[in-house]
């Protein structure tokens, strides 16, 4: 292995062995894991962000995400994302699985959630880098915006999926 990159994410030079004989090299993208969740009010409305995403170019909406810290369980990673980028606390929180959003060269893990919010925010606490707008729907503007190519976040759309599973 040579680490050929090593700033907030990191990339490495791997040689692997193939199962039918010889070897190949692979670039791998190491980051941290991640958590993604879907947050419920009381009143059945979910809660998303719309946040400008500079790789694409362009304004997404997601749901709430943000990278495990270091000594962080996921599941704690997830209640600190969902009050700081949306204000509302959460009242109950579900582990609704985990998604490889790239492992043909990358070696993060999504662990998805299902988090039940109180009704009324409180102040967001952002990041200094961050400009998030809060956006609700309900289950049929969700399905439509889905339908019409608006949202195509893949952690965003495993996790609407799983949700009722």
């Amino acid at each position: 292995m040579k680490r050929v990159y090593n700033g907030f994410l990191k990339v490495d030079l791997v040689d692997i062995n193939l199962k039918r004989g010889g070897t190949a090299q692979r670039e791998i993208l190491r980051c941290k894991d991640a958590v993604a969740v879907l947050c419920r009010k009381p009143n059945g409305h979910y809660v998303f962000v719309k946040q400008y995403r500079a790789p694409v170019g362009k304004d997404i909406i997601e749901v709430i995400a943000g990278g495990v810290e270091n000594g962080e369980t996921p599941e704690f990673c997830a209640i600190r994302e969902v009050e700081e980028e949306t204000g509302h606390n959460v009242l109950a929180i579900t582990k609704i699985g985990e998604m490889l959003p790239s492992p043909g060269y990358s070696s993060e893990t999504i662990h998805l959630y299902l988090a039940e919010i109180d009704e009324n925010a409180g102040p967001q606490f952002l990041d200094k880098d961050e400009e998030i707008e809060i956006v609700c729907f309900e289950e049929n503007d969700f399905n439509q915006f889905v339908y019409d190519g608006t949202i195509t976040d893949a952690k965003t759309l495993l996790c609407w999926y799983r949700r009722s599973l």
